[in-house]
């Protein structure tokens, strides 16, 4: 518990941050920068076969694994539990100025923010999942979506997307700010998730009875 900079294992850091086998259990709570491996860095992150299981509650830049970086690398890793994040909320990174991977993970969890949050990345230049999926309910105010929040470029392959996702404005089953440049015959969302969604709905929706 903390005010700003708060996270299960590194809170700070100026340089790079490499997580491989790491984990996290247990609550945590603080203002800006909260995350459950990493709060905040200016360098690049990258994760490998790590998770946390945690309920997060924050006021901006939060996400499951990581609140704020640059160049963020996630791989068959995942978070669990809950997140409350206000602005720039994700269940797997919260913020990041520049680009977001994500392969063989995902977030299994509830997730609620104000703008700009995503069931897997809140904000971000760039981001390419592959194998990546988010099950729970994510809800927010403005720029809400089922795996990203707000990004430029956004591609996606072999994703799925199931729980209900809400918010008051840009709101999409994937992604609640743009419509990506590929987003693959292979991605996913449960015509249950979001029947009021407008923006972001590309591939292929199945009802939660077809999966």
């Amino acid at each position: 518990t903390g005010i700003d900079y708060v996270a299960g294992l590194v809170a700070n850091a100026f340089g790079d941050i490499s997580f491989d086998t790491s984990s996290q259990n247990g609550d945590i709570h603080g203002d800006d920068f909260v995350a459950g491996l990493a709060a905040f860095s200016f360098g690049d992150i990258s994760i490998a076969d790590s998770f946390a299981n945690s309920k997060i509650e924050s006021t901006s830049y939060s996400g499951g694994l990581v609140g704020y970086g640059g160049d963020i690398s996630i791989s068959r890793s995942y978070f669990m539990g809950s997140l409350d994040g206000g602005d720039a909320a994700g269940g797997l990174v919260g913020y990041s100025f520049s680009t977001v991977g994500v392969e063989n993970a995902f977030a299994e969890a509830t997730i609620s923010g104000a703008n700009s949050t995503g069931g897997l990345v809140g904000v971000a230049d760039e981001v390419s999942a592959t194998k990546a999926y988010m099950l729970g309910d994510v809800s927010g105010h403005e720029i809400v979506g089922g795996i990203v929040g707000n990004s430029g470029s956004v591609n996606l392959d072999t994703t799925y997307v199931r729980g209900d996702i809400s918010g008051d404005d840009l709101t999409g089953v994937f992604s609640g700010s743009v419509d990506p440049a590929n987003s693959g015959v292979t991605s996913f969302w449960s015509t249950d998730a979001c029947r009021d969604c407008v923006h972001g709905l590309f591939g292929v929706g199945i009802s939660n009875a077809q999966r």
